[in-house]
């Protein structure tokens, strides 16, 4: 699976076109890795029935895209991933959105 480029396919009747941009892969630190694992055994170990489930390792990157939307004029709005901090005893990330045009041409990243 590619960690480092993202695609937005968008058709409507008569007409379809894609957007496509290149990304760094967002590597998940050992210790949020780790946060992340306690926090699945917490959450598997309240549902009734799930003390038996065996959980995968949270995985090492990032997936890129966290949302996407649009603005009220047509721009597309794309939340990427971002590198996490530790913050008040919790793993935060710093949100940044990709802008493109109504045409798909990428115009800015929103910090």
């Amino acid at each position: 699976m590619r960690t480092d480029r993202y695609r937005i396919a968008f058709q409507v009747p008569g007409d379809s076109w894609t957007v496509t941009r290149n990304v760094a892969p967002v590597p998940i630190e050992e210790a949020e890795r780790r946060a992340i694992a306690v926090r699945m055994r917490e959450e598997r170990d309240r549902i009734e029935g799930g003390d038996g489930l065996d959980l995968p390792d949270p995985p090492r990157q990032k997936p890129i895209l966290k949302g996407i939307g649009f603005a009220l004029d047509g721009r597309l709005i794309v939340h990427v991933a971002t590198p996490s901090i530790f913050r008040a005893g919790e793993w935060r990330e710093n949100p940044v959105f990709d802008v493109f045009d109504k045409n798909g041409r990428f115009k800015d990243a929103w910090l």
